[in-house]
């Protein structure tokens, strides 16, 4: 299994995604949205919290439904520490966030790896699930265990709506990783240049 706590194998699937290959693996299935990757069962879950998850990743919005009503918790998070918003954050199921946010899902929730629901929405493209994040509260500057934020994954995946989107709600253009790596610098790394234009035109320091 390869696990994403390395931001350079995390990269790399940027990388894949932006040039259109979908990952086989587990992780990046999480990170990087697969919807061919076969379903994971994770023992420390009920039946039905493991439905609450299954149906927010695959959008069967009328079997998430049935769950809120046997009053599973949105909360509810799997050995990763993955939880429903997670899952629809990554698969860009906007109807389905934006109920677990009514129902007082946690926005900034991280997993065992520091990834946040904005942060999987962003390096997918999923715009409206970015907005929809960003008006409930989401830290735009919050890191994983990497210091990836949002935009630095948006920056390598090419997604210049998203990258502005974020820069407009607060986005530090200059912030760096573990490796001290900017978002300009990860958009240079994999030829990301109209992302480079967008981030130097909105304040990023060469260097």
């Amino acid at each position: 299994m390869i696990l994403l706590r390395n931001g350079l194998i995390m990269l790399l699937f940027l990388f894949l995604l932006g040039c259109g290959t979908k990952p086989q693996t587990k992780d990046p299935d999480r990170l990087i949205a697969n919807q061919a990757a076969p379903a994971t069962i994770d023992v420390s879950l009920s039946e039905q919290q493991a439905q609450l998850l299954q149906a927010a990743k695959s959008g069967d919005y009328q079997q998430f439904e049935k769950q809120l009503e046997k009053g599973v918790n949105v909360n509810t998070k799997d050995a990763e520490g993955w939880r429903a918003l997670h899952e629809a954050s990554v698969s860009g199921h906007t109807d389905i966030a934006k109920r677990l946010i009514q129902k007082r899902a946690e926005v900034d929730a991280k997993d065992a790896d520091g990834l946040t629901p904005l942060l999987v929405a962003s390096v997918n493209g999923h715009t409206d699930v970015v907005k929809l994040l960003l008006q409930n509260g989401a830290d735009v500057n919050a890191k994983d265990k990497d210091g990836m934020t949002s935009l630095h994954g948006a920056s390598v995946n090419g997604s210049t709506d998203i990258a502005l989107l974020l820069i407009q709600n607060g986005a530090d253009v200059n912030a760096e990783d573990k490796d001290g790596k900017t978002p300009l610098q990860r958009a240079l790394s994999v030829n990301r240049t109209d992302m480079a234009k967008l981030l130097i035109q909105n304040g990023a320091i060469r260097k």
